[in-house]
């Protein structure tokens, strides 16, 4: 079956999320964070109460700035971030060439996030001929292989829940690495 089109999680999958709220908080660190904490324990502070974007953001902005910040209030750390967490995302290496050899072969590329899109996911998965690529096992491997996406896993962070049947069709550690497997070499 000729491929078509791929649609990529962006969290984890093309942006790595986890190390831009890094620059961000290494940014934030020198200038609102209570002296007695080391950078090291301020981000993974915000992490843990993060939940890598699953939780809720009220507690986060409430707890956070609380806790850990000299100046900010829960609603200015909110405004903050914000204003200035996705200012400089960072790609994961290989992912701007790997998108450029899927434009370069005519493969569509779509890229979504883990809410919403349903009727999307409808339009693109009826030619059968599309993959869907994400480092999430339920929400972007399990979901989008029972609406007919072909998907491939991407190991990164997140291992496989040993309660989840396998169903993907790849298994690769990055966007480089799946576009080569699909592609070949360049």
């Amino acid at each position: 079956m000729t491929t078509t089109s791929v649609v990529f999680d962006l969290d984890e999958t093309l942006v790595d999320r986890t190390e831009s709220i890094n620059s961000y908080l290494s940014t934030l660190w020198p200038q609102q964070a209570r002296v007695e904490m080391e950078l090291t324990e301020f981000i993974e502070a915000f992490h843990r109460l993060d939940g890598n974007g699953r939780r809720p953001r009220d507690p986060l902005f409430q707890t956070f700035a609380t806790k850990h910040l000299t100046d900010l209030s829960p609603d200015e750390f909110r405004q903050h971030f914000y204003a200035n967490v996705w200012l400089e995302p960072l790609l994961f290496d290989g992912v701007e060439e790997a998108l450029r050899r899927l434009c370069n072969a005519h493969i569509r590329i779509g890229v979504v996030s883990n809410g919403g899109a349903v009727s999307q996911t409808a339009k693109i998965t009826s030619s059968g001929s599309a993959w869907f690529v994400g480092d999430d096992p339920l929400c972007d491997v399990v979901g989008p292989h029972k609406v007919g996406f072909r998907t491939a896993w991407l190991e990164k962070r997140q291992p496989w829940p040993q309660d989840l049947p396998c169903c993907y069709t790849m298994k690769c550690l990055s966007v480089e690495e799946f576009v080569i497997d699909l592609l070949g070499p360049s």
